[in-house]
């Protein structure tokens, strides 16, 4: 009785035997498989249906067994005298130079003895480094979580864990979305996250001098990115020192966006920044501040420009640029 493709086909996957039907698939494709003795076929198809089992045993064994630890960190490793870890060593595997090298890294030791800990702490020390590095060269602009997630090849809750541990250390910061953006239909719900440290950020961003001249002769979207995260350093010492003061962003889907915006929570007005990196503006650098203004009418907003240039002016209605400076003093 001859039979087909499909009835062997249905009898593999009744069976769960994949293995088998790859592999007759691929031995039926060849010129003398006519000649082929019926025991070596059969055989062959077995042997692979047995291997895929069995790497199938493997992979399943290892998920099982393998255990990530998400909190592990080096700074808590234990060195115990009959640990016999060497200090030195385990601090320069967490400052990840093996990895720039395409080095390799085997732990050994018995069972019980923390080794699985010690991977994943060396891991997420990487992966807090690669966090780090993205939310630097995204300073000041909203950071997506699945955008790192898929970058990284980590899942989001891992991500988000990072930025979290992140935060903690006081290496960055969160900058909210302003409360009121949820009225909005196409309003951005993420938040904005700022390195603490602007000398930090320098260095993440490659800079190797803050002379104003070596500064200013790069991108105006990278000097806007360091001012915009200088800019929330010195406005959040005030949302530090006064529990009404709260500091948001804002920012619509149609790429009308607020750098920083500064609410008095006892009289409801906001101060709605915007930073620029030009030495002169004209009233056409309002434009987003007033359209929010527009938006938002049933609030008290004071319009500020901050830029690059040296002297206050006043624009009418629209609202006043103030020299960068001016936060100094």
């Amino acid at each position: 009785m001859s039979r087909s493709v499909m009835d062997l086909k249905e009898v593999c996957l009744e069976l769960c035997a994949g293995g088998i039907l790859i592999k007759a698939m691929e031995l039926v494709k060849l010129p003398n498989y006519q000649s082929l003795d019926p025991v070596e076929f059969l055989y062959e198809c077995l042997v692979s249906e047995a291997a895929r089992r069995q790497t199938r045993k493997v992979a399943t064994r290892i998920k099982k067994s393998a255990c990530f630890y998400p909190d592990a960190c080096i700074e808590n490793t234990l060195y115990a005298p009959d640990r016999n870890l060497n200090r030195g060593l385990i601090e320069r595997l967490a400052g990840c130079d093996w990895i720039r090298n395409s080095e390799h890294c085997i732990i050994t030791g018995a069972t019980g003895n923390g080794k699985t800990w010690l991977a994943s702490a060396l891991m997420n020390a990487l992966l807090l480094r690669k966090v780090y590095r993205m939310v630097g060269a995204a300073s000041g602009e909203n950071v997506n979580l699945t955008h790192i997630a898929e970058v990284l090849d980590i899942g989001r809750p891992f991500a988000k864990h990072c930025l979290e541990t992140l935060e903690r250390l006081c290496l960055v910061d969160r900058v909210p979305v302003w409360p009121g953006t949820l009225t909005f239909d196409r309003g951005v719900r993420s938040p904005k996250y700022v390195i603490v440290d602007s000398g930090w950020l320098c260095g993440l961003l490659g800079f190797c001098s803050t002379a104003p001249s070596v500064i200013s002769s790069d991108p105006p979207e990278v000097v806007r990115q360091l001012l915009t995260n200088w800019t929330w350093a010195q406005l959040a010492t005030l949302t530090d020192n006064d529990p009404d003061l709260h500091l948001w962003h804002f920012a619509l889907r149609t790429r009308l966006s607020i750098d920083l915006i500064l609410e008095d929570a006892n009289t409801g007005s906001l101060t709605a920044f915007q930073i620029s990196t030009k030495e002169n503006v004209t009233e056409s650098d309002f434009t987003s501040l007033v359209k929010f203004r527009d938006l938002v009418k049933d609030r008290e907003i004071q319009n500020v420009l901050l830029y690059c240039g040296q002297s206050l002016r006043r624009f009418d209605s629209i609202g006043t640029a103030v020299p960068l400076a001016f936060l100094w003093l």
